[in-house]
């Protein structure tokens, strides 16, 4: 949820501003570069702290600090790659505003689509594998529409 606050506000700004840097030399990738670090340097470090805090309020005994710290790294990747995902996703289908029906329809479509894409995983690969296959299409994913995305920025008129 943290990955589509951020990614939204990629077109929330509105249409002008996306003409903007269509103007500038290589001003489209330079815009998802930035916006794919700033959400990156959001969301990587609190999706840390909050796994890393879940698993100190979880006084089980076969949870460790070095446990939890375990599972830090593969959140982390599937954080970041939700965060590519989650951009390309409004490059996509621009939401111009956060009232509209366009907002609420990327923001269920991310979600239910990294929800779905972790259980469907863990279920069909196990707990080690699933996870590691998880981070693998949530990249795949997020690259895919991440180009989606800038290149129909890049065609925008």
């Amino acid at each position: 949820m943290l990955a589509v606050a951020i990614a939204s506000d990629v077109t929330i700004r509105g249409k002008e501003t996306l003409f903007l840097y269509k103007k500038i030399p290589s001003g489209v990738m330079m815009l998802v570069k930035t916006r794919l670090i700033q959400g990156w340097l959001v969301t990587i470090p609190v999706s840390a702290v909050i796994l890393i805090i879940v698993a100190a309020l979880n006084r089980l005994p076969e949870t460790t600090f070095l446990s939890a710290l375990v599972y830090t790294g593969p959140i982390i990747l599937i954080a970041a790659a939700n965060m590519a995902f989650a951009l390309g996703m409004f490059l996509l289908m621009p939401a111009y505003t956060d009232k509209g029906g366009e907002f609420m329809l990327n923001f269920m479509i991310i979600l239910l689509v990294s929800v779905f894409l972790l259980i469907g995983c863990l279920i069909i690969f196990g707990e080690t594998n699933g996870i590691l296959m998880t981070i693998l299409c949530s990249w795949l994913l997020g690259i895919a529409f991440l180009f989606l995305g800038k290149r129909k920025l890049s065609r925008m008129e």
